[in-house]
């Protein structure tokens, strides 16, 4: 009986996961409103991150895969001395979430170690941020539009559920603690929908004043003040208080939430621009730079600019990397010589064989795309070609659309020869 049983759960399982496998999966974040928390369900809140904590640094202590989920009491060292807590909140289901994270977190960190990257051991934690909530409808229950039941916690008021479209079939979730704030991140899974893509290819040459070149001549750029007026100002006043005091956690968590809203712009900004680029073209390709590298060389240049997080979506969304190595910037577009190195003031290329005089970063990105054409091969179900004048046009003014960008179009002294599919 107990066989069947077993049997029956691994056969829905399996028929779960084939059916999730042809579907889109998308994240939503829901906020929890924090004034309309009633002080048991914050009080049951904060106790539920700090027995996270309790239990997290007791698995690190005795080992991931040697503690059971089962366990009810850890000891915790307070002051000179080890006392045994008792989990109340967190129930046995989180306890399995943060087990089976760290063993994944050490099977990652094992991987890394066997390629020859030197890495370290997972240390104890000062505090939790995250909680798995690891099945839907009983670890974490949509009530409706604005409710959601978690675990041994209570009923928290959220905003965002109605971001949520109608059938999408919900998953696990995650309970974050973030800056005095407590979001939910529901996993859920929808109907692909099979949208016909217009059949242009692009090639994208990231670089430091413009971001990003295209191969049809535009040139985009963006970037947010690393601080801001408030910021300085926090900074400033941070520097006055006595660390641990308590105004000094409240001004802390201000400047944190701070930093968090200009990256949140800069993540809106790269996600607007990847969604712009994948809707207008079948095929993208981009070089396989290496963004921190970049960091290390030129700081705030960078990291104002949220690149990684857009390569990163572009990665996602099915987009061609070019080796990181690959001299797109030696090469003619027009003949494909290598005419050499040129150095970074020289921004104008010209060939000395074909006479192709045009800018350096189109002339790059040019080089990328027919790098990424020939590269897809077989992916491309139908000829694809370079975009022409209006779809171009129709690309700048979505991009200038979007805050914070400028879009313009490359200036040109001689341009080569456009690129064709064949």
């Amino acid at each position: 009986m107990q066989a069947a049983k077993y049997q029956l759960i691994a056969q829905k399982r399996k028929e779960t996961k084939e059916r999730h496998s042809r579907m889109a999966v998308r994240a939503y974040e829901l906020k929890a409103e924090r004034n309309h928390l009633g002080a048991a369900v914050l009080e049951k809140l904060e106790r539920l991150f700090i027995e996270a904590k309790w239990f997290t640094n007791y698995a690190i202590a005795e080992g991931p895969f040697a503690v059971s989920w089962k366990v009810k009491c850890v000891p915790v060292k307070a002051g000179g001395h080890v006392e045994e807590r008792e989990l109340k909140v967190l129930s046995s289901q989180m306890r399995q979430g943060i087990l089976k994270r760290l063993q994944d977190n050490i099977k990652a960190l094992a991987v890394q170690k066997r390629k020859g990257i030197k890495v370290g051991k997972i240390r104890f934690r000062r505090e939790v941020r995250s909680i798995p909530l690891p099945q839907r409808d009983y670890t974490y229950k949509v009530l409706d539009k604005g409710h959601i039941r978690v675990q041994n916690v209570g009923i928290l008021k959220v905003s965002g559920l109605d971001q949520i479209p109608p059938g999408a079939e919900l998953a696990n979730a995650v309970l974050i603690h973030r800056h005095g704030d407590c979001y939910i991140h529901i996993t859920a899974f929808l109907p692909k929908k099979d949208e016909e893509k217009p059949p242009y290819f692009v090639g994208i040459d990231f670089g430091i004043h413009d971001q990003l070149t295209l191969s049809n001549w535009i040139k985009v750029s963006f970037e947010v003040p690393h601080a801001s007026k408030s910021i300085r100002h926090l900074m400033r006043s941070l520097a006055r208080k006595r660390p641990g005091s308590k105004r000094y956690r409240i001004t802390l968590q201000r400047l944190e939430k701070e930093f968090e809203h200009l990256a949140n712009i800069r993540k809106d900004i790269a996600y607007k621009i990847g969604h712009v680029l994948t809707v207008h073209f079948a095929l993208i390709a981009f070089q396989d730079d290496d963004i921190h590298g970049w960091e290390r060389l030129w700081g705030r240049k960078v990291m104002t600019t949220a690149l990684g997080r857009l390569k990163q979506f572009l990665e996602w969304h099915g987009a061609v990397a070019v080796e990181q190595y690959y001299p797109s910037t030696q090469e003619c577009s027009l003949c494909h010589r290598r005419v050499g190195k040129l150095p970074l003031d020289e921004r104008t290329f010209k060939c000395p064989y074909c006479g192709a005089e045009l800018d350096r970063d189109v002339n790059a990105a040019k080089n990328i795309a027919e790098w990424g054409l020939r590269s897809a091969g077989s992916r491309a179900e139908r000829p694809l070609r370079p975009a022409d004048e209006a779809a171009s046009a129709l690309l700048q003014r979505e991009l200038l659309s979007v805050p914070y960008v400028r879009a313009q179009v490359a200036s040109v002294k001689r341009e080569a020869s456009p690129l064709t599919a064949g």
